[in-house]
């Protein structure tokens, strides 16, 4: 067993050895394998990059929603600290500095890196005009060992980049212009002593019924029918019916399933509004329609 001495000699010189022997990483997918693939449909459009070795960079915008981005990594935890964002100019423009977009701050955990909507368009005008990007990591607790050994560098590819974001800019002008959010409670109005739809409740019932055939998530619609004080309640639960039935029927003609949907009818039972005024009534005279995910 070495002497106590001799192994406060070695230990230094072997630690100094071992960082010797790290080397910054650069992680790339070269001109053969750079993949840009796109997933589309009419809520959700994704355009991703694989990174050999890394991960995957994912672009993603949902209708209703703004340009997202994440830079997914399958090493595990990151080290806290933070990541430039470098673009870099076209290999014929060999007279051109490259440019820091921005630096964002890294936590530690497994959360994928993520960019301000500003940011995002920036690269992704950066990727559309040939030029590479690079996610330059910085992590404050391995200064020592990134003073030997250099920053950790994750590459994105514009090879391949063109076709795929044709196809993206694509999916996001076809997708159906309202989101969940905005559809997942609707009122559906009629005019007193009326159970015909007008073309403002059609209109509204179209754009519901494009939705859930685009999502494909719809696990049950609500549909109860109400009425206004204008009569007794025996008519006015009639009446709350066959406006109910109504929507339903124009959504089931539509391509809707019929299991979806469950009925109540209520008539004038939950007003949302005096039926003392014509206005008031008019509120009340609804078919209200909830979707559930």
């Amino acid at each position: 067993m070495p002497s106590p001495k001799f192994v406060a000699i070695v230990a230094p010189t072997l630690l100094f050895s071992l960082v010797l022997g790290l080397k910054a990483e650069e992680f790339e997918a070269n001109s053969a394998n750079s993949r840009w693939q796109t997933i589309t449909n009419k809520i959700e459009c994704t355009l991703t990059h694989s990174i050999p070795g890394y991960g995957k960079a994912i672009f993603n915008q949902t209708n209703g929603g703004k340009q997202q981005f994440a830079l997914e990594s399958i090493l595990g935890r990151q080290h806290k600290g933070s990541a430039q964002i470098v673009v870099y100019p076209q290999e014929w423009k060999c007279d051109t500095d490259p440019v820091l977009l921005v630096e964002v701050p890294l936590t530690v955990g497994t959360e994928p890196v993520t960019l301000k909507k500003n940011t995002v368009y920036q690269l992704l005008a950066a990727l559309r005009n040939g030029q590479s990007a690079a996610f330059v990591m910085k992590p404050q607790d391995a200064a020592f060992e990134k003073q030997c050994t250099g920053d950790d560098k994750i590459m994105l590819s514009a090879v391949g980049f063109q076709k795929a974001y044709k196809t993206y800019l694509k999916c996001i002008d076809n997708m159906v212009p309202d989101s969940f959010a905005e559809l997942k409670e609707t009122e559906i109005y009629f005019e007193s002593g009326s159970t015909i739809l007008s073309r403002d409740a059609e209109a509204q019932l179209n754009e519901i019924k494009e939705y859930i055939l685009a999502d494909g998530k719809i696990r049950r619609i609500d549909v109860t029918g109400h009425s206004d004080r204008k009569g007794d309640y025996i008519s006015n639960m009639h009446m709350a019916n066959k406006r109910m039935w109504a929507v339903k029927d124009y959504l089931v003609f539509a391509g809707i399933k019929p299991e979806l949907f469950t009925l109540k009818g209520y008539a004038d039972r939950m007003p949302i509004a005096p039926n003392k005024t014509a206005e008031g009534r008019a509120k009340n005279r609804r078919v209200v329609i909830k979707l559930y995910h």
